[in-house]
């Protein structure tokens, strides 16, 4: 539900200043215009306007639950023109119980009925139509905040997804190579096995984290490494460099199927020693991470083949995360093939 408009300090001391100002013009008009005593005019400007103010709130409360829309607006309206006329019809009896000794005072008070009836409409029309434009915008915040809840559980659901779909496809790869070398090298089969399972169990404890620090990201990268190692023994070369330390936020496994990806088309389809290298720098409010590994579009497109799942799911994690579709950038440049992750921080 929408907060009443007087639930906010700002618009209540604006409402204050307001109400006094003009009870003192109305004692002023009072007294210098019709002549009447200072205590007279003290009274009719305190009773009128007090209770004034109080329709006036309780026409902001009425629009609270009850908003009107289409031809339901003219309700309201005959509501506010009912209850300005009770004002004005009921108000003089309360001044025959204050001590005002002026005969002529009460035949003023008929006499300028009308005049109080519509200063009293105009006022209570105003407070009809301030509440109804406040309280639409309030349900439209409400409503904003909500389809946000809504975005962000989506958003959560599928950053869920993506990596619960990463694991089984690195999952798959593993056991693929581990079946291999169970009959040739069972000793290596037996350490992938080993290192698989810290993998994993280092995984599993991150699984709630969204966001990591890279320390975290670069150790849990060294893992899967390892096994990589076992997989392509001395073929495979592999070069952190985060010579400044880096201290900084990013998404879990966000390193690992670049660096997989690096591999695949590195080292698939060549039988030479190859280097994968992972430089990591600072940038003003933005940490780059760039993976190299060589390339030869000519020879290797046309035998490694693939889903592109890796690069598209990093991409789409980035995209919900940062809501910026920059942040995975590709190139080749002098026989490697560069990809890029912007994290900002």
């Amino acid at each position: 539900m929408a907060k009443t408009l007087f639930s906010y300090r700002k618009f209540n001391a604006l409402f204050i200043v307001l109400l006094f100002s003009w009870m003192l013009t109305h004692i002023l008009i009072v007294h210098n215009v019709f002549h009447f005593s200072w205590l007279t005019s003290i009274w009719d400007s305190a009773i009128y306007n007090s209770i004034l103010a109080g329709t006036c709130v309780i026409i902001s409360l009425v629009l609270l639950f009850y908003k009107p829309v289409g031809k339901s607006i003219w309700i309201s309206i005959s509501m506010v023109i009912v209850i300005t006329y009770i004002w004005a019809l009921k108000t003089p009896s309360l001044l025959h119980f204050v001590s005002i000794s002026e005969e002529n005072y009460f035949d003023f008070l008929k006499q300028s009925f009308s005049v109080r009836f519509i200063f009293g409409l105009m006022i209570n029309t105003s407070a009809l139509g301030v509440s109804w434009f406040w309280y639409g915008i309030e349900e439209q915040r409400e409503q904003d905040k909500r389809r946000q809840k809504l975005e962000d559980l989506a958003k959560e659901a599928e950053l869920l997804s993506l990596r619960q779909k990463l694991q089984p496809h690195f999952l798959f790869n593993s056991l693929n190579s581990i079946s291999a070398l169970i009959v040739v090298k069972p000793d290596q089969a037996r350490t992938m096995i080993h290192q698989l399972s810290d993998f994993l169990r280092s995984t599993l404890r991150q699984e709630e984290n969204i966001k990591i620090s890279l320390a975290e990201e670069l150790k849990q990268l060294e893992l899967y490494l390892a096994i990589e190692k076992v997989r392509f023994g001395h073929r495979l070369n592999t070069i952190i460099e985060n010579n400044e330390n880096v201290e900084a936020e990013v998404p879990s496994m966000i390193l690992q199927p670049v660096v997989e990806n690096a591999i695949k088309f590195g080292l698939y389809d060549t039988i030479g020693e190859v280097s994968i290298r992972i430089q990591v720098v600072k940038n003003k409010n933005v940490v780059e991470v760039e993976v190299s590994n060589p390339f030869d579009s000519q020879t290797r497109t046309a035998n490694v083949k693939g889903t592109g799942f890796g690069l598209n799911s990093i991409q789409r994690r980035l995209y919900l995360l940062y809501a910026r579709n920059d942040l995975l950038q590709t190139r080749e440049e002098n026989g490697l093939f560069i990809t890029k992750i912007i994290i900002p921080q």
